[in-house]
């Protein structure tokens, strides 16, 4: 059939396509992850105290009954058990922009969320320049970058000649790289939001993992547009307290940060740049608020017939494991990221 982009006429404008479902995919603005919040359960605390109220004896029929107190020692407590259910009770709808299929491979795979993606069986991607995210261990002016480009231009090139000729796009898109980059919607519960957060702010972590994540962190941390019903007028709705969503985002750490200690051990694991300043702070139980400073200590621990030295847990910087894509990588003389 013939198929007009952009819906104007213009000579060499028109291309056939094979299906009236494709349509153009909205031009991506950078290759770089984007995280909105698009909706969140107004009340998330309230919602978590009503339910743990129960284990207690105390039946919660309104969450105007509740005080801040009440949800903050509900929230404190859910994070001190493994009966973690009530969780389940706060949703989470992300809509996330600018990842790469690569990166949407693992999140749909591991089944911890709802997800609507974009659709590139119909959506035909144009702007492949500003499509295609490049690695972070490309440096710019490299002939490593000199190649990517070259490859992802002679790509786009082909699959667009191959859409503009009639073949149908869901054939053609066998030509795109895992780096191309698309969109889509994430509905989940803080329970599995929390979870999550422990393994992808990890350095286990691919590194566009830890800057989607980091990006939902945010996206809590600045929300501004939940409500709640606003019980003196019917029908009006008030804005929900700011806090509880900063608290919720304090929580979001990796699992070392969570639990105390790290939590990939296991002989398939990396190893990563802080584990041994995470190891040393575990051994002595110093919590993970306090890891962002140095600590003088002694190793093994004073008994009453032993001395030792007194030795140095360095800092951990939260960049280290944010910001570092190496992080975890091991060159065979130690790692890349320390």
């Amino acid at each position: 059939m013939e198929h007009v982009k952009g819906g104007a006429v213009a000579g060499t404008d028109m291309t056939r396509w094979a299906d009236r479902a494709q349509y153009v995919s909205e031009a991506a603005t950078s290759t770089r992850p984007v995280v909105t919040l698009i909706g969140a359960t107004a009340d998330p605390l309230g919602e978590i105290a009503s339910l743990t109220a129960m284990y207690e004896g105390r039946v919660v029929r309104s969450l105007s009954d509740l005080t801040d107190e009440d949800r903050r020692r509900a929230f404190a407590d859910m994070l001190k058990t493994k009966l973690d259910g009530s969780l389940e009770a706060v949703q989470f709808h992300f809509l996330i922009e600018n990842v790469t299929r690569a990166w949407t491979h693992q999140a749909v795979r591991n089944r911890f969320a709802f997800f609507a993606q974009e659709s590139l069986r119909f959506a035909v991607v144009e702007d492949w320049a500003d499509r295609v995210a490049m690695p972070p261990t490309i440096a710019p002016g490299t002939e490593a970058e000199a190649r990517w480009d070259a490859a992802v231009e002679m790509v786009a090139k082909v699959y667009q000649g191959l859409v503009n000729s009639g073949v149908p796009a869901e054939d053609a898109r066998g030509l795109l790289p895992h780096s191309i980059t698309t969109r889509l919607h994430c509905v989940m519960s803080l329970r599995t939001l929390l979870q999550e957060a422990g393994k992808r702010l990890c350095t286990q972590a691919q590194f566009e993992w830890r800057v989607v994540m980091a990006g939902m962190v945010r996206a809590i941390r600045s929300w501004h547009a939940a409500v709640k019903p606003d019980m003196s007028t019917p029908g009006k709705f008030a804005e929900t307290d700011h806090w509880q969503f900063q608290l919720i985002a304090e929580m979001l750490r990796p699992v070392c940060y969570q639990e105390g200690h790290c939590g990939f051990m296991a002989s398939m694991d990396r190893g990563c740049s802080i584990r041994e300043r995470v190891d040393a702070n575990a051994k002595i139980g110093r919590p993970s608020s306090e890891w962002d400073k140095p600590k003088m200590c002694h190793e093994p621990p004073l008994t009453a017939r032993c001395d030792f030295p007194e030795v140095e847990i360095d800092a951990i910087n939260p960049l280290e494991w944010a910001a570092d894509p190496s992080a975890a990588r091991h060159d065979g003389g130690g790692f890349v990221g320390k």
